[in-house]
Formats: C-alpha cells, sequence, structure tokens
C-alpha cells in the first residue's frame, strides 16, 4: 500500500529525490545542475494563487520515497480559476521503480484524495515520449502547445471520468 505525506516546503530528501531522476531533468536543463533553490522555486504556486489549494504529496512504499506529485486544484491552463480543474503540475516516479504501475496507482489515488474536480489538465514536455506515451494511456488528449524558454510543453487534459472509466 501506498503513504501519502503532505508537505508545505521542499527539504533534502525530496531534493534527492529530484537528482535521483536524471532522465526526467536531463529533458529540462541539459548541462545545468539542480540546485535545492530550484527546487524550492518550483513549489511555488503561480501569481494570484493561494497555497492552501496547491497540494504536495512524497509518495512512498516501505518507507521508500517512490514518488512525488505536485497538483494545484482551480488551476487551468487558460489561466481561468476554475475550482473543478485541478492541474497536475509535476509528477515523478522514481526512474528505478516505472513501469510497475506505481504512476497509473498514485494517479487514482490522488483523483480520490482530491474529489471534487471534474478536470484534470498538465504540460508534459514535448520531448519527453515516456510521458506523453503514460499520459495518453491514462486517457488524456492534447489541447495545446506552449514554448517557454528553452522547451516545447505539450498541454494536456481529460475529464475525471473518461470513456475508459475512472483510467
Amino acid at each position: 500500500m501506498l503513504e501519502y505525506i503532505r508537505i508545505q516546503e521542499a527539504d533534502q530528501q525530496l531534493y534527492l529525490f529530484y537528482l535521483q531522476q536524471k532522465e526526467y531533468f536531463f529533458h529540462i536543463e541539459k548541462n545545468e545542475t539542480l540546485t535545492f533553490q530550484d527546487v524550492v522555486d518550483d513549489m511555488l504556486p503561480p501569481p494570484g494563487f493561494e497555497n492552501h489549494e496547491h497540494y504536495y504529496y512524497k509518495v512512498f512504499e516501505d518507507q521508500r520515497m517512490i514518488g512525488y506529485v505536485d497538483c494545484m486544484k482551480g488551476y487551468r491552463y487558460s489561466c481561468i480559476h476554475d475550482d473543478q480543474c485541478l492541474w497536475i503540475g509535476l509528477f515523478l516516479v522514481n526512474e528505478s521503480d516505472q513501469r510497475k504501475h506505481y504512476g497509473q496507482q498514485i494517479f487514482l489515488d490522488l483523483l480520490e484524495m482530491i474529489s471534487d474536480i471534474s478536470l484534470i489538465q498538465l504540460g508534459c514536455l514535448k520531448n519527453n515520449p515516456k510521458g506523453l506515451a503514460f499520459w495518453k494511456h491514462l486517457g488524456f488528449y492534447e489541447i495545446d502547445h506552449t514554448c517557454p524558454p528553452k522547451r516545447e510543453i505539450i498541454v494536456l487534459e481529460r475529464k475525471k471520468s473518461n470513456d475508459k472509466g475512472t483510467v
């Protein structure tokens, strides 16, 4: 059984977990070192949003951290406040634990923990084919592309319940 610990700020354990995800962060910042301050900055809500609807979960199995989720209720890609929307800002499963169905279980658990939503959105790096395949397997579809500095992001969404049921 997975255990979810909600946190409010970055700590050394989270920073070390980030550093272990070399493949993911290679897609983001080639030849740059990830600092503790980068993790702290990554946890800041977008302008105009409060932290009380921002959820950060460390995910454990048998006291070993296997994942991390950063999500925000009320944020929608179109920058409209929408209390029925959940934005997944970061969803990491330890690289050595991928392809063991943890990601799908974490996603389903997240939908139970934050139940009063009808839409889920997220951004996935275009050059992250494993991530795109994972989200599309869960029923997400592309709604837009955006190009912030250094990387292209595909914006995906799905309804909480879709044609595939809850997954």
